[in-house]
């Protein structure tokens, strides 16, 4: 009987874990889709610029999974950090700040559903 539950659990796992596959081109597809309800504001003080992202609490039927900053490139990112988010006005916020000299081409990653799907949204300093 325990070997039936154990074989039972491990085809339960083995089925849901291979139901999340996304390839690249789905998620490209996503990230365009749906990359404007990620909204980016940002605003320049002194020498430091303030970035204030605004993610919507699901997409579809995705609940939000969290928000992250990438660096330099997607593929291969000389910095990545998770920004911790909250909620305000039936959206999710972060925020960060970031000193002028410091600018670089950044990226914000928002992740929706257990299976991740990403929408990418370049952060574009210069347009202040």
């Amino acid at each position: 009987m325990r070997i039936y539950c154990l074989a039972l659990y491990f085809f339960c796992s083995a089925v849901f874990a291979t139901s999340c596959y996304i390839t690249e081109e789905q998620r490209t597809e996503n990230s365009i889709k749906y990359q404007d309800q990620v909204e980016i504001e940002i605003t320049l003080s002194d020498s430091d610029y303030s970035v204030m992202i605004s993610i919507p609490s699901q997409i579809g039927e995705l609940p939000f999974q969290g928000v992250f900053l990438v660096t330099d490139s997607l593929e291969d990112p000389t910095f990545f950090t998770q920004l911790q988010s909250f909620e305000e006005n039936g959206k999710n916020v972060a925020w960060y700040t970031i000193n002028t000299g410091l600018i670089r081409r950044h990226f914000i990653v928002a992740s929706f559903g257990e299976c991740s799907m990403d929408v990418f949204r370049e952060v574009l300093y210069h347009e202040i």
